[in-house]
């Protein structure tokens, strides 16, 4: 079971529930999905400007990895 806690400016959501995957390679991946899920989310509000995220992936051991994603928009007004 990995757990997908997210990341994203000053605020932290710990997954409590998990996701049965079957490898770290999996795991990577889903990260990488939510990651870009949220990235569109937050683009799609008119006052995004930028934003660091990244989704912290932990087994029954501890933290696996950390995968992030920083994005900015510069609009020309």
């Amino acid at each position: 079971v990995f757990f997908f806690d997210i990341h994203s400016g000053n605020e932290l959501s710990i997954d409590d529930e998990g996701m049965e995957l079957r490898d770290v390679l999996a795991a990577q991946v889903e990260a990488a999905r939510a990651l870009a899920v949220f990235a569109q989310a937050e683009m799609g509000s008119k006052d995004a400007r930028g934003q660091q995220m990244a989704v912290w992936v932990r087994d029954a051991h501890g933290t696996v990895m950390e995968v992030k994603l920083t994005f900015a928009i510069a609009r020309r007004e």
